[in-house]
């Protein structure tokens, strides 16, 4: 049975995420996916699908290639792309970093990059070789990803539950894709998002392609802010419950007079060792801490990367926890807090959002690494 968007649903849902983007943007009308609602933190999917592509160099692959791992180290360059948008970098979170890992260890084989050369480079069934990838055991976000690479026209990445949540909300009735990996559920998927399209069409004067309603979908179904006033009895009844903020919850920063719930705090604990005279030593250091630079440093990164993964290693606690992961990440001061002198002023670039673990890392390691000389640290390890 063919699934279907609900028109009165969309309606519902697209009046709430123009009232949203108008309140974001401080009057600023929605007119296309250039408006700062959904660009920082959407619009470099193109960017990505471009710069993968060109790590690809499928142009230059032969039959003769099959096996000497050479498309292997191709296709794992184009996994692990990260590019520069409006200025910033961002993290390539199409595809889940474990997922890529592994990829790189585990897949450099004879048969992998048998089907790898025919997915790009031949003209194979696409829905053959999507089940192929489905049988070497590779999960639906990897097998989802390197369709997307292949054709941005045609198929999309995917990230299951905040789609699933999206569509529940578009009126899609009995429709799941997680845990559902197939390429039944898979071209369901990218048709819904194609309805999603057409509906866009209708409301905007600016073209609308494929990526803009995949990302309006998502952008509905996962990451969306709450702003101050707004409650409902679903999560009034969690409020009471003492339960973490929802997935819907998350997304990009409400405006200054209403901070979104997503934000959690740092855990003192988790970043120094037990100990009372560390603990004491830690409080005076956390005393000169601006708690409101973290705070603004974490809403301008939740904007840019909804599932706030480490920029060191990709880690989300978002994607790792669900709802008990939402909005947590820990901010390190490039410049030592303990070297500042009376009067010095920080700005929110000089922090870098980091997860627990690497956290540690850069503190453990003397001299002090950068967020890159670690993060390159940690590829040379993988690759070892």
């Amino acid at each position: 049975m063919e699934k279907r968007i609900d028109p009165n649903a969309f309606e519902d849902e697209y009046a709430d995420f123009i009232d949203r983007a108008v309140r974001y943007a401080d009057g600023k009308p929605f007119t296309g996916f250039d408006h700062p609602l959904v660009s920082p933190s959407e619009s470099y999917k193109k960017e990505v699908h471009s710069v993968a592509r060109g790590k690809l160099l499928i142009q230059f692959w032969k039959p003769t290639d099959i096996g000497t791992g050479r498309i292997h180290r191709e296709v794992l360059s184009a996994l692990k792309t990260q590019v520069r948008h409006r200025g910033l970098h961002v993290v390539n979170n199409l595809l889940d970093w474990r997922l890529k890992d592994d990829f790189a260890k585990g897949a450099n084989t004879k048969a992998m990059e048998q089907v790898l050369f025919e997915l790009f480079k031949s003209k194979a069934s696409d829905q053959d070789l999507f089940e192929k990838l489905q049988v070497m055991g590779h999960q639906y976000q990897f097998i989802a990803y390197l369709f997307f690479l292949k054709d941005k026209q045609r198929y999309l990445p995917i990230s299951q539950q905040g789609f699933d949540r999206a569509f529940d909300f578009l009126g899609v009735e009995d429709f799941k894709t997680s845990g559902n990996t197939s390429w039944s559920n898979y071209t369901t998927f990218i048709d819904l998002i194609k309805q999603v399209q057409a509906l866009l069409m209708t409301k905007l004067s600016k073209p609308v392609d494929l990526l803009d309603a995949h990302s309006f979908t998502w952008t509905i179904g996962h990451t969306f802010p709450k702003w101050a006033g707004e409650s409902n009895e679903d999560e009034e009844e969690k409020e009471q419950e003492g339960a973490n903020p929802t997935a819907a919850s998350m997304g990009a920063d409400a405006p200054s007079s209403a901070a979104p719930i997503a934000i959690q705090p740092e855990f003192e604990a988790a970043l120094y060792p037990e100990g009372r005279e560390r603990f004491i030593e830690h409080r005076k250091a956390e005393h000169i801490r601006n708690p409101e630079l973290v705070r603004a440093a974490k809403e301008q990164f939740l904007a840019r990367d909804p599932n706030m993964c480490c920029e060191v290693c990709g880690y989300s606690f978002f994607l790792t926890f669900g709802a008990a992961g939402a909005g947590y990440i820990e901010a390190h001061h490039t410049v030592p807090v303990h070297t500042m002198q009376p009067g010095h002023k920080s700005r929110v670039e000089d922090l870098a959002m980091v997860c627990s673990n690497c956290h540690v890392m850069l503190h453990r390691i003397d001299p002090l690494p950068t967020i890159e000389e670690l993060r390159q640290r940690l590829l040379d390890q993988r690759q070892e």
